[in-house]
């Protein structure tokens, strides 16, 4: 099945998020890397069952990003407020991460709050700003037009 990826304004927090765009049967997943928020959308919801895929939303309640020294990467978006922040933090740093690329934020209320490590330098970019830096970065990708670049 083909699919087109590419940056979207995170319907819950303003920033990027990432989008998959399985064009032929109209279903698109979101997930946004700044405050958590997932879901999977299609104007046709039955269709979209029909191949399989689960119509849902989550509000997200931030990310953890944890980038191992050898390149290795997870990232884990909260569906609910971590219990525990503190678990969560010592949990990261127990697999020794890069700190300068791996972060833990939490989201509520519109407001994040850092509790570990660098989030990357255009995390806290309105979607606006962020699309105008990508194109400036990338420029028009012949065809695609109007779609933003994602963030490397």
């Amino acid at each position: 099945m083909a699919s087109i990826m590419y940056a979207a304004e995170c319907p819950q927090c303003g920033r990027s998020a990432f989008a998959d765009n399985y064009y032929k049967i109209d279903v698109t997943y979101i997930h946004c890397r700044r405050c958590g928020y997932n879901a999977v959308t299609s104007r046709n919801p039955e269709e979209a069952r029909r191949y399989g895929h689960d119509v849902h939303e989550n509000p997200g309640y931030g990310v953890c990003l944890s980038i191992a020294k050898e390149g290795h990467l997870e990232m884990t978006l909260f569906n609910c407020f971590p219990v525990d922040v503190e678990q969560c933090k010592a949990e990261i740093l127990a697999t020794d991460p890069e700190l300068k690329k791996s972060f833990l934020v939490t989201y509520t209320e519109g407001v994040f709050e850092i509790i570990l490590g660098t989030p990357s330098e255009n995390f806290h970019l309105p979607f606006k700003e962020y699309a105008e830096k990508m194109y400036e970065k990338h420029g028009d990708i012949e065809g695609f037009e109007g779609l933003v670049p994602i963030e490397n």
